[in-house]
């Protein structure tokens, strides 16, 4: 996927979440994981500020991440997902609150409930 035709998104994104006042989103559904980050493969989670996108993904999709992701920051996993998107949120500190999108499965928010240390609250039509 172009660079710019992500940085279209991206700005389109962070638009609608200034609108909507989220500071932090965190996408979880695989389309909108591509449709925001350029990624293909499985198996990952994307979270957006207005200072940055990380994509967190494990060891069998980092070198497919860094070649399809130019604009996010990847990190590699290695304990379950909504863990390590709690480590993420506790190091970047001035996010006070996650908002999922509303296609997140149950499973995937009470893991995040459970993991984080911050509110967390969902919202829908975020990705265009």
């Amino acid at each position: 996927m172009k660079p710019q035709i992500l940085k279209k998104r991206i700005r389109a994104i962070r638009r609608t979440l200034n609108k909507k006042k989220i500071t932090c989103l965190l996408l979880t559904n695989p389309a909108n994981v591509t449709y925001t980050t350029g990624f293909l493969g499985d198996d990952s989670w994307a979270l957006i500020t207005n200072r940055g996108i990380w994509l967190l993904t494990d060891s069998r999709y980092t070198e497919q991440a860094q070649k399809q992701c130019p604009h996010s920051k990847i990190i590699e996993r290695t304990e379950p997902i909504a863990k390590a998107v709690a480590q993420l949120v506790k190091k970047l500190k001035s996010i006070k609150t996650v908002t999922v999108e509303n296609s997140a499965s149950l499973a995937a928010f009470e893991a995040l409930k459970k993991n984080l240390n911050t509110r967390i609250k969902t919202a829908e039509n975020i990705c265009l």
